[in-house]
């Protein structure tokens, strides 16, 4: 797929995506494609938020978020907002959980678009319906069961099309006769006796199976298993909340049969992730193989910084020598661009012998066909200054790759064997943004974990949300730290350690998570 640049077209585009329904990983190629390759991402509050913190950053995000009847921008408004961005000449996505055209007023904004002369293009999603009927292992058509499945809101609302709340019971009354269907109803948590009285009225059985399904395709998803006629009291008994969708028909029963999903050790806990965006997308993977709910909150972020005047030194002495320290993946992944931005290329290098700390900074020079000569067991950087010791000639050169931040154990430990040491800053951490989105995230509901992976975003951590604030998210959390030194830093506010992980990178780490919730049955 090509996009046009901006230069080539006198307005704008806009993409009406579908994220589909609960998973990130529901979301079409294509429509990830393009999230890719746009200017602006207006998006709501069912979409997966690793979809959209995941993003480049040069994509500016515009949260546009609904969700039970709290609106953060009128429908208008939206529709404004996209006429606006596109004739700036801006590629827009307008991202919406499930399928744009199916409830999600993406109809209507088509429409407006269309109206103002601006091209746009629809990418379809899996709707609400299919997905969470599927990961609920409900069939919505299966034969001897049911024939057809019908879609319809289940929300006594007005609207611009049809205002009339009668009429819309009525409607509802109709599908009473349909025997041989499977009813998906969206948005009818707040009028669920409604909706089932106007079922009965239509004629359908009291004993017809039926169920409730919470934020389904999602680790947090429930089901509430009845009958028509008891559906709204078992919903109230077990308090279902929105988002939740009315499932109607044989085919329920089927779901005991069928019900395949299994997300998890940890399933539906709330598990906060402070890591850079930059490298945390093994710990979003490894937290949601094991089943938790993750919401992404970086505490810092990684740029790259190549104006030290300590490459100078190092490019001059390639030809003698030594040793590359590397402490981080993002000192590998900077160090690299830096060597390429220099027009060298990893040649230049062959006089130098490699130490790095830990799996994911092995692996991460891996990506650039390179092994450490030294790799000690443990992720402290105290670890591999003793061990660099054992290793360093007096005199040798050691450069040491680095961010703005950390301590000089290592630096300080070679002089004390006679190495020349030089530290070479690649990158700067910064305390990330906390923009209104994140915030919505995190507030949506209690944290039952909050991991941290370095000092670093610890402090920024109580940076971005002052002391007062984080000190409240934090109180009814257990708190994981990757290591002791993290650990230390998290003591410094006064904060007690649930969880620390023996092996000090993100696997050590879930995996510590996984055995403290199997042990304390959390």
């Amino acid at each position: 797929m090509v996009i046009m640049d901006n230069e080539e077209m006198p307005t704008g585009k806009v993409y009406l995506i579908g994220a589909g329904a609960g998973e990130q990983g529901l979301i079409t190629e294509r429509g990830a494609a393009i999230l890719r390759q746009v200017d602006v991402v207006c998006y709501d509050s069912l979409v997966d938020p690793v979809l959209i913190v995941t993003l480049p950053s040069r994509v500016k995000r515009i949260f546009v978020g609904k969700r039970a009847g709290r609106h953060s921008m009128p429908q208008e408004e939206i529709e404004k907002l996209l006429v606006d961005l596109a004739h700036q000449g801006k590629i827009v996505a307008r991202l919406k959980g499930g399928d744009p055209f199916i409830f999600g007023r993406g109809g209507e904004e088509a429409l407006k678009l269309a109206a103002q002369g601006i091209a746009y293009e629809v990418v379809p999603g899996v709707t609400a319906a299919i997905a969470s009927a599927v990961y609920a292992g409900m069939p919505l058509t299966q034969r001897g069961f049911a024939n057809s499945a019908v879609l319809f809101t289940a929300r006594f609302a007005s609207s611009q099309i049809l205002d009339d709340e009668q009429q819309i019971k009525q409607q509802i009354e109709q599908l009473g006769a349909l025997k041989e269907s499977t009813l998906v109803g969206y948005m009818g948590v707040c009028c669920l006796p409604e909706v089932v009285a106007a079922l009965l009225r239509g004629g359908m059985s009291p004993s017809t199976p039926a169920a409730m399904i919470e934020n389904g395709a999602t680790v947090r998803q429930r089901i509430v298993r009845t009958t028509l006629e008891n559906l709204p009291q078992e919903a109230e008994r077990e308090n279902v909340q929105a988002p939740a969708l009315i499932v109607v028909g044989e085919v329920v029963e089927l779901g005991k049969k069928l019900d395949w999903y299994r997300p998890g050790i940890i399933a539906g806990k709330r598990i906060l992730v402070t890591r850079p965006v930059e490298r945390a997308k093994l710990m979003y993977d490894l937290l949601r193989f094991h089943g938790a709910s993750v919401v992404p909150s970086p505490a810092i972020e990684i740029r790259d910084y190549s104006t030290d005047p300590a490459w100078g030194i190092v490019l001059n002495r390639l030809k003698e020598g030594g040793w590359l320290v590397f402490t981080s993946v993002s000192g590998v992944h900077a160090f690299f661009s830096q060597i390429l931005r220099l027009k060298q290329d990893i040649r230049c290098l062959k006089a130098f012998r490699i130490a790095a700390i830990g799996q994911e900074t092995a692996a991460a020079l891996n990506n650039y066909h390179l092994r450490p000569d030294c790799l000690p067991k443990s992720s402290l950087t105290s670890a591999l200054a003793e061990t660099l010791k054992k290793e360093v000639s007096p005199g040798e050169f050691v450069v040491r790759i680095r961010g703005n931040l950390g301590d000089y154990k290592i630096e300080e430990a070679l002089r004390e064997v006679g190495a020349e040491t030089l530290s070479l800053v690649v990158y700067h951490t910064l305390t990330a943004e906390l923009d209104d989105s994140i915030r919505a995230w995190v507030e949506e509901a209690p944290l039952d974990l909050i991991t941290f992976t370095s000092g670093s975003t610890v402090h920024s951590f109580f940076k971005q949300w002052g002391e007062t604030e984080a000190l409240l998210l934090i109180k009814d959390a257990a708190i994981a730290s990757i290591g002791p030194i993290t650990s230390q830093t998290l003591r410094s506010y006064g904060l007690e350690i649930a969880i620390e992980a023996k092996q000090h990178d993100v696997p050590g780490l879930v995996k510590a998570i996984v055995e403290w919730c199997e042990d304390k049955r959390f």
